[in-house]
């Protein structure tokens, strides 16, 4: 587009010199100078057009260099392909309480993630249904029977095997099979709330560390 207002400037400048030098005999001549100053009128007008050019180039670079330059930082700092970016202050409001069981042939995981002030709510709650009360039976599978019904829910998650409410906060219940990565799985919930690999997070172990109560931030 921008090629083509300087070609049709062109072509002008050259019809008019054209006309200038050809036009009849009648029309008021114009001396060498006045076409002297004609032509060198559009060649500045021509500079002046293509040095804007340069310098929109130029600048279109420049962004283009700073927009790489902050992806392949953010890219630096936060290695894992699964990490979201998320507002600073949001996530600092952000806390999961969870409990991990290892069986022999299952890993179970029991995780409210909410407010920071919602999960110190429902803290004590939380930790007598899924901690002090709950059992398994000689399938390795979780009893609820202890739990009201009323705290049962719909799944919103196929991945979930139960979802229950204390107050406003869900608890999902899944499960994996064998003897899971349980620092991986820690490592992933940290990324959830915004919390680096570094952060400090409280982590419980009892039963011979195959039930894991897990704090973050701590």
């Amino acid at each position: 587009m921008k090629n083509k207002v300087i070609n049709l400037f062109f072509l002008i400048a050259i019809a008019f010199i054209a006309f200038v030098v050809f036009k009849p005999a009648e029309k008021i001549e114009y001396s060498k100078d006045d076409i002297a100053k004609i032509s060198k009128v559009f060649k500045n007008k021509f500079k002046q057009i293509e040095e804007k050019q340069i310098e929109q180039k130029r600048r279109a670079e420049q962004k283009q260099r700073s927009a790489r330059k902050d992806a392949n930082a953010i890219s630096a700092e936060n290695p894992h392909p699964d990490f979201k970016k998320i507002d600073i202050q949001q996530a600092s409001h952000q806390s999961i309480l969870a409990v991990i069981y290892k069986k022999s042939n299952l890993t179970w995981f029991f995780k409210a993630k909410d407010s920071s002030d919602n999960i110190k709510t429902i803290s004590a709650n939380f930790k007598s249904y899924f901690v002090d009360q709950l059992k398994f039976d000689d399938k390795e599978q979780p009893i609820f029977s202890h739990i009201p019904d009323s705290m049962q829910t719909e799944n919103t998650s196929t991945m979930r095997v139960a979802t229950f409410k204390i107050g406003e906060v869900e608890v999902s219940v899944s499960k994996l099979g064998g003897q899971q990565d349980v620092s991986a799985n820690i490592q992933r919930w940290m990324r959830q709330i915004g919390l680096r690999d570094s952060s400090k997070v409280g982590i419980i172990y009892s039963d011979n560390k195959q039930k894991i109560i897990v704090t973050m931030p701590n």
